[in-house]
């Protein structure tokens, strides 16, 4: 089988920012779901802050595990029963002035009636402190639900900042 990408949607932040970005009224025509995101944030201090997705508004039964990396150190979580998926990264005003974080999401079987299936995988760079962060995640929610939208926000509720983009595309297995 060929996997096709078909692009969906795209969002771009304007001036003044933004807390959330949604994609709503998902088309289900596809078979697995392809967000690209390069986001940087206003948080006070942070060099970067962990974006949590939610789908269909839905804050339960999310399942993780996560490996994260910074060059000098890693860590291992894990979630179960979450209220949202570790999706992505995003730099914070600390880091390296323009830069933005590079963040891909995967789910499969999006509009099917089985569990969803997530993975992701973030970098950014921190050119003033020498440093590179990796974030690897795989995940579940935990419900048969088709996926009609996908919100993400900041894990401290800090906003997006302008020029931060996200698409979506929607893989069909023909």
């Amino acid at each position: 089988m060929a996997a096709t990408h078909s692009f969906i949607a795209s969002y771009t932040v304007g001036s003044g920012g933004v807390a959330t970005i949604t994609f709503s009224s998902i088309p289900q025509t596809y078979t697995d779901l392809l967000l690209l995101l390069s986001l940087r944030d206003d948080s006070s201090g942070a060099t970067a802050r962990t974006v949590n997705l939610t789908v269909n508004s839905n804050t339960s039964n999310y399942s993780y595990k996560m490996i994260e990396s910074t060059g000098s150190t890693t860590y291992n979580g894990t979630g179960t029963n979450s209220s949202s998926y570790p999706a992505a990264v995003s730099v914070g005003p600390s880091a390296t002035s323009n830069i933005f974080s590079n963040s891909s999401v995967y789910i499969t079987n999006y509009a099917g009636s089985k569990y969803k299936a997530f993975f992701s995988n973030d970098v950014m760079e921190n050119s003033s402190a020498t440093a590179v962060y990796n974030h690897l995640t795989s995940g579940l929610w935990g419900n048969t639900s088709a996926i009609s939208s996908i919100s993400m926000v900041n894990d401290n509720g800090s906003n997006f900042v302008q020029y931060s983009t996200a698409y979506l595309y929607g893989i069909k297995n023909s």
